[in-house]
Parts: C-alpha cells; structure tokens; sequence
C-alpha cells in the first residue's frame, strides 16, 4: 500500500487505515512501527467493516470524491491488484 500510495498520491489517491478485530493500541502501534504516512483510526464494533463487507483487516474500499464505492477489496491483495483497480478509478 505504501508504494501505491507515494505514487498515486499526486493524482489524489488517499489512505485511510481502518483497523478492527484487535485492540485500538495496537493498531495504532502497528501504524506507527510501519510508519503508515496516513491516517489511521480504529472501527468500533466492526461497523465499516460489515458495512463494506470486509471480514478481515486485509481488505480496501475505494471510494471516490464524491463517496460513490469505485471498487472493493474484500480479502488480501498484492501490489499488482492494487496498481491495476487504481489505474481504473484515477
């Protein structure tokens, strides 16, 4: 995500890290050791999760400037799949 991020950033491509099925403290602390250079908040009680269909940590939304969802990732993905949705909504 992070090579992603510094090369869509530009384009506005923006990171919201979500974290869910651990402690607040340690999702921010994981953020931290990885020097995650976006924001990062914890989703109380799952809802963004559920809400986006996301049954793990390893999924991404990806929502445009108006709010509308241009693509989701409910499971684990690499850089390529990444790179490759990116390319589609930008």
């Amino acid at each position: 995500m992070k090579g992603a991020y510094e090369k869509y950033s530009q384009e506005g491509f923006q990171v919201i890290g979500l974290g869910f099925q651990d402690s607040e403290a340690n999702i921010l602390n994981y953020a931290k050791e990885h020097a995650m250079p976006w924001p990062v908040g914890y989703d109380t009680d799952d809802r963004l999760a559920k809400l986006y269909g996301i049954p793990f940590g390893a999924g991404a939304a990806f929502i445009d400037r108006e709010g509308i969802i241009r693509g989701l990732f409910r499971w684990s993905f690499d850089e390529r799949m990444l790179e490759e949705e990116l390319e589609k909504i930008l």
